[in-house]
């Protein structure tokens, strides 16, 4: 008996000494902390895919968090998921995460996997379709409530009429086959309620999400999701080498916006002093006006640079001319009267600028 136990002791150590170690494969994490809601978060995430293959990255995470959505940049998010190289799953987190946030994550090429537990939400005021361009956001959703042919959503066109208006109730059952319809749901049947009609949310459970084939299944946290992933692939096990947020939301550059606006008044602000130097005044020596001009001129200078930062800022980001000005309050005013503010803050603070360049010139010529 001990030589047969040494035997098999024997047998089982060359076994594990020639069982292969699963390869490693380098793994990035790209996090969306505060929703979809931006234009360039799609052009954001096709920049960091390349830097992700350009440094060896066989696949890469994306970590979608929040609740914040719109239709159009899910949309374009997923275009971006679907051809990611290298390729891209979706491990959407959180206990309660927006729905909108499945419109983007089911098409990741490599799969899309939820928080273990969690249930997708959707309602009304977290839908930002009013940081879009009217007609744009208009179009986008008339083309989503007709099909969805690109993902997982195309079958349901409940639920697709649903996400974007939860009052109109939703309903589905589980049976063979699979049934999601709108309004209340059929007397006697054995339908699960996902949105009461008139109501003002819509819930979907993972495991529901799982069963509409609108995700591959249900994970603990990012590794599990990228073994997940791999395992599908047949790739081994992920290295994580980086871990990245994926740009700033709207919200942050909104508030990077206002805090140029506030460096450029605070620099004409510092430059009123040595402006004050009267050019006409002969008890000032010219040197002293000279040297008044230049300090003055200075502060102008990151004056001018910051309103240039801004107007960069505004192009590059459009939607933070939809949300409210320095000193606006978030009301329910239109978005258009956020704008106007936006502008006429800005116009204000070049028209200072331009006035005190005047003057600096004044003092330098004098």
């Amino acid at each position: 008996m001990i030589r047969l136990a040494q035997l098999l002791a024997c047998l089982l150590a060359c076994f594990c000494a020639a069982a292969p170690t699963p390869p490693r494969v380098i793994a990035w994490v790209l996090q969306v902390q505060q929703g979809i809601d931006h234009a360039r978060q799609a052009s954001d995430l096709k920049e960091q895919l390349q830097a992700a293959q350009a440094s060896g990255a066989r696949i890469v995470c994306v970590e979608l968090q929040g609740r914040a959505w719109r239709l159009d940049v899910a949309q374009a998010i997923g275009d971006v998921l679907a051809n990611a190289e290298p390729p891209a799953a979706v491990f959407i987190s959180g206990d309660q995460p927006g729905l909108g946030l499945l419109v983007a994550g089911s098409r990741a090429g490599a799969g899309c996997w939820v928080q273990t537990g969690a249930t997708f939400v959707a309602r009304p005021g977290e839908n930002q379709r009013e940081l879009a361009e009217t007609m744009e956001i208009q179009a986008a959703e008339s083309r989503w409530k007709k099909s969805d042919g690109q993902s997982g959503f195309a079958r349901w066109s409940g639920l697709r009429a649903a996400l974007l208006d939860p009052a109109v109730g939703c309903w589905m059952t589980l049976g063979s086959p699979i049934e999601i319809g709108t309004g209340p749901a059929p007397a006697g049947a054995a339908a699960t309620p996902l949105a009461e009609p008139g109501g003002r949310e819509l819930r979907l459970k993972a495991a529901d999400a799982q069963a509409l084939q609108l995700c591959a299944g249900q994970a603990a946290d990012v590794r599990a999701c990228l073994e997940l992933a791999l395992e599908r692939m047949n790739l081994g096990k992920p290295e994580l080498r980086e871990t990245r947020a994926l740009g700033a939301s709207i919200a942050q550059r909104r508030d990077a916006a206002e805090a140029l606006l506030r460096a450029a008044d605070t620099a004409m602000d510092d430059a009123e002093k040595p402006l004050k130097t009267r050019v006409e005044s002969r008890e000032v020596a010219p040197n002293r006006k000279h040297e008044a001009a230049a300090e003055a001129q200075a502060f102008l200078d990151r004056a001018a640079q910051a309103l240039k930062d801004l107007e960069s800022a505004l192009l590059a980001d459009p939607e933070i001319l939809r949300l409210p000005a320095p000193g606006q309050a978030d009301t329910g005013q239109k978005p258009g009267r956020f704008e106007t503010r936006w502008r006429s803050e800005l116009q204000r603070a070049k028209d200072r600028l331009a006035k005190q360049q005047l003057r600096a010139d004044k003092l330098a010529k004098a």
